[in-house]
């Protein structure tokens, strides 16, 4: 018999806001479970970040992965039938009631799914994770330098993290913040704090002490703007982004600016916090 995967201790959901994002993303769970089987974007989502983790993997039965902000455990499922031992980690009960439920049988030992939130969590062990995913996040977290220095805490010194973000550069990005000036931001964005350019999240990253490997662009958003920019290149048409992160070794916790350039190949620019709206445009499946 396999040893019980480690505990959480000393998580945390934090303020009234924080409370309320939870409640938000509980109101949600079902829609967001199901969408992996029918929506578009979803499914280009779930296909990128399998390719990530079948490419950056621990050895089965050998490794473990932390899915921080599991949802309803779609990809911590996919960890774990790879014989990888994976604990999901959320802070809404509803999304981990979802994915317990969908784990079936196998929600034991070898995958398991726990309360918490960044940037609070805590094993309750020695034992650090191999692989970290962490996807449609960060962008809702108060304090963005915290959460990353929690992650990188839960990280071993050879694994790797694995982000998500929402890709300001995207010209349907441009047109979406142009429109919620005037209209104000939608229900499925209003928690949203953060959005950054590839090379600005390669760089912030790089200052807690993380090296990119690779940088994969993904999400068209919906028609007709989804269509009017595939003949662009994928950091000015994808939506979103997924970063493959590496701990560079403490003595030269540097990433050069070629090397950011290198792996996101974007331009520099400035990032950007989401104001807070002004009204509501009613509810939509939260894609970021």
């Amino acid at each position: 018999m396999t040893s019980a995967p480690p505990k959480l201790a000393g998580t945390t959901t934090g303020s009234f806001r924080v409370k309320n994002e939870v409640g938000f993303h509980d109101s949600y769970a079902r829609q967001l479970s199901d969408g992996y089987g029918t929506e578009r974007d979803l499914q280009e989502r779930l296909c990128v970040w399998q390719g990530l983790i079948d490419k950056y993997l621990p050895s089965p039965g050998a490794g473990l992965c932390l899915d921080v902000g599991c949802g309803p455990g779609v990809m911590s499922r996919y960890v774990a039938d790879k014989g990888v031992r994976t604990i999901g980690i959320d802070p809404s009960p509803v999304m981990l009631e979802i994915a317990r439920q969908r784990a079936g049988a196998r929600n034991g030992d070898d995958l398991s799914f726990v309360s918490g939130a960044l940037p609070a969590i805590r094993l309750d062990q020695t034992r650090r994770a191999d692989l970290v995913l962490c996807s449609s996040v960060l962008e809702y977290v108060e304090d963005l330098d915290a959460a990353v220095l929690n992650l990188r805490d839960l990280l071993a010194d050879s694994g790797v993290l694995i982000v998500g973000f929402p890709n300001r550069q995207s010209v349907y990005r441009a047109l979406e913040h142009a429109t919620w000036r005037v209209c104000g931001v939608p229900s499925y964005c209003a928690h949203v704090r953060h959005s950054l350019r590839p090379d600005d999240a390669a760089a912030f990253l790089a200052r807690h002490g993380f090296a990119v490997l690779e940088c994969v662009f993904y999400g068209s958003g919906p028609r007709p703007v989804g269509c009017l920019t595939k003949c662009l290149a994928d950091r000015w048409s994808k939506n979103l982004y997924a970063l493959a992160l590496r701990q560079v070794p403490k003595k030269d916790d540097s990433t050069g600016a070629s090397e950011v350039a290198g792996a996101c190949e974007d331009g520099a620019g400035v990032a950007q916090t989401i104001p807070r709206p002004a009204r509501s445009l009613g509810r939509g499946l939260p894609l970021h």
